[in-house]
């Protein structure tokens, strides 16, 4: 499993307007990071230094010790899926597993519960379909790290509940992969964490970090006896930030 390591990284766009203030996330065993904080905070920001899209002010990004390369090292989910509306799902898939590899194709669609479905264009997908299609497309390529932009945040609650769902499980099959996932939600934080980062802003900085003792990820951590509890303290940290 890859290591990722966040040290001291600060981030401006401009001398008016400082966006990270000295961020450090250092690696540990956790597989699924959650990035928890209000609009405005850097979340955005975090995962583009993190992706090696932008480069810091200051600090370093190092996956396995190295700074990251866009594609072989990270690969970036949004709430807006980004599909080709030209191109089938699958088509839209095939583009990033390349030619002849159908059968790579065929197998991704039913990982993610699309089988039967690779001949339509996104027009015809729910808006469920088209995240599964996404994060199919996300895992067609080699990067140990998915980066996750609330890409959940325009479902309704079912289709929310199912995604959420099947990112789990996925990570239960790709078991060398891990997430740093952004929401608002303090209930799908606490779902789907590992660990739970909740941020501040103005600028953006770390308030505090949350391992939350609910069992593993993929159980019904509603029904812990801590839920209520961690639930409420997260919420109270959000409100304070």
């Amino acid at each position: 499993m890859k290591t990722l390591a966040i040290d001291h990284v600060s981030l401006s766009y401009g001398p008016e307007r400082p966006v990270l203030s000295d961020i450090s996330l250092p690696a540990d065993d956790a597989r699924m990071t959650v990035i928890l904080g209000p609009s405005g905070c850097g979340k955005t920001s975090l995962l583009r230094v993190t992706a090696g899209l932008i480069a810091p002010d200051s600090g370093t990004v190092l996956i396995d010790g190295r700074p990251p390369v866009p594609g072989r090292d990270t690969a970036l989910l949004f709430q807006d899926a980004r599909l080709l509306p030209w191109r089938t799902a699958r088509q839209n898939l095939a583009i990033v597993v390349g030619s002849g590899r159908a059968a790579t194709v065929e197998a991704l669609l039913v990982r993610v519960g699309l089988e039967g479905s690779g001949d339509l264009y996104p027009e015809e997908l729910s808006g469920g379909m088209q995240q599964r299609l996404a994060l199919a497309r996300a895992l067609a390529t080699p990067a140990p790290l998915l980066l996750m932009d609330e890409p959940f945040a325009s479902l309704d609650a079912l289709a929310r509940e199912e995604m959420q769902g099947e990112l789990l499980s996925v990570l239960e099959e790709e078991a060398e992969r891990r997430v740093l996932f952004v929401t608002h939600s303090v209930d799908e934080a606490l779902i789907l964490a590992d660990r739970i980062v909740v941020m501040r802003a103005t600028p953006g900085r770390i308030h505090q970090t949350v391992h939350p003792d609910l069992g593993p990820p993929g159980t019904p951590r509603r029904d812990a006896p801590a839920f209520a509890a961690i639930r409420r303290d997260l919420a109270d940290a959000l409100h304070r930030v």
